[in-house]
């Protein structure tokens, strides 16, 4: 489930809330009224370590069938494990 950022109209107060996309509505935990649902930034993230490369795929470590550290240019050939 996704979380959104409300606004309250009434005191003013920016809240996030965890609610499924169907949930349109929600109310201000300080005041109970409702809240209006705001755009809010998006949030990137960055997968860090050796096993993660430009590609999206998985690399193969020394363990691996054919022992390379970067991704397989053939996996149907070679890595058939």
């Amino acid at each position: 489930m996704p979380i959104y950022e409300y606004d309250c109209s009434g005191c003013g107060r920016t809240f996030e809330k965890l609610q499924s996309m169907e949930e349109r509505i929600a109310f201000c935990p300080a005041c109970g009224k409702e809240a209006q649902r705001v755009m809010s930034a998006s949030v990137g993230y960055i997968m860090k370590g050796t096993t993660h490369q430009v590609s999206g795929r998985g690399a193969r470590g020394p363990d691996s069938c054919c022992g390379q550290t970067s991704p397989c240019e053939h996996p149907k050939r070679c890595c058939t494990k």
